[in-house]
């Protein structure tokens, strides 16, 4: 596994039927998502988008933006995802300095999109050709995605990941966290334009897990959405295990399913720490990383 379309490939020839991706009630299995992201791939290449273009995504989370995410991996482009937080200037910086060919946009920013001079086409719009062969353009020297990030000073710049950089970093994940399983349910609600969303993603599909995605991260959903669904694996951050722990519902609610908790990106108090324990009853594991290392490099249960 060199590339992460390889990743989802061999899901769906060793398990074809077991679900993928879940978002708003709508359930695709392995087999299913390696189809349509190749006939998005397919229709891509059709339309002109050639290895090493940047195709730039700005939307919230749902599981056409990872389709999407991948099957521009598979025509040998790049992946280049924008923070919907973005004024319009600001998106326009980010997608020039990608040299954007294609600017995909969701129903609410294809005005912010415009008003940026990148006119959007919607996720509705995309080229796919039905029954085509996959591309095979993905290589683990080219780079996947390029994922923009500032840290906490200074202008956003563009982390160049390649395929080996993301699927080289899998086995951290593998071996910290046991409990990502084939078959189980991992909760993507971190925002998939940073590596807590996408990076994380691609960890519980290389597991064999189902995304379950939500389109942003509301609280109250995140507190309905986990027993609903079963999750047993998330990754969160700090400011949304507090919110989540002053909400009454969380101490109602059914968190038997979760089995580890994994939390980054910022750091945690030991109060907000132990009234988490106390409240999702779960392994909790500390993963420490950057954008520019693909993620997690560092874990401490």
């Amino acid at each position: 596994m060199r590339t992460l379309a390889d990743a989802l490939r061999w899901r769906a020839l060793r398990h074809p039927d077991l679900p993928a991706t879940w978002f708003q009630g709508r359930t695709r299995s392995f087999a299913e998502l390696n189809e349509s992201t190749t006939e998005l791939a397919a229709g891509l290449v059709g339309a002109g988008i050639k290895p090493g273009d940047h195709v730039c995504v700005l939307d919230k989370n749902s599981d056409l933006y990872y389709e999407l995410l991948i099957a521009v991996t598979k025509c040998g482009a790049i992946a280049t995802p924008i923070n919907w937080r973005l004024t319009p200037s600001e998106v326009a910086k980010v997608a020039t300095d990608a040299q954007c060919v294609l600017m995909v946009a969701g129903e609410e920013f294809t005005a912010v999109a415009a008003e940026a001079g990148f006119p959007a086409m919607s996720f509705a719009q995309l080229p796919r050709k039905p029954g085509a062969a996959d591309p095979r353009l993905d290589a683990e020297n080219r780079v996947a995605w390029q994922l923009y990030t500032s840290g906490t000073t200074g202008l956003p710049k563009g982390a160049m990941l390649t395929n080996l950089n993301l699927t080289g970093l899998l086995g951290l994940l593998l071996f910290e966290v046991p409990e990502l399983r084939q078959g189980g349910r991992g909760l993507v609600a971190m925002p998939l334009y940073h590596i807590g969303g996408c990076g994380w993603a691609a960890a519980v599909m290389a597991t064999g897990s189902c995304m379950v995605f939500t389109r942003e991260v509301i609280p109250q959903e995140l507190l309905q959405v986990i027993p609903e669904q079963r999750i047993e694996v998330a990754f969160l951050v700090p400011a949304v295990l507090l919110f989540m722990t002053q909400l009454p519902e969380s101490q109602t609610a059914d968190f038997s399913s979760l089995k580890n908790i994994l939390y980054g990106a910022s750091p945690i108090t030991p109060a907000v720490l132990r009234k988490s324990i106390e409240t999702f009853k779960c392994r909790f594991t500390q993963v420490y990383g950057l954008t520019e290392t693909t993620g997690a490099i560092t874990a401490l249960q």
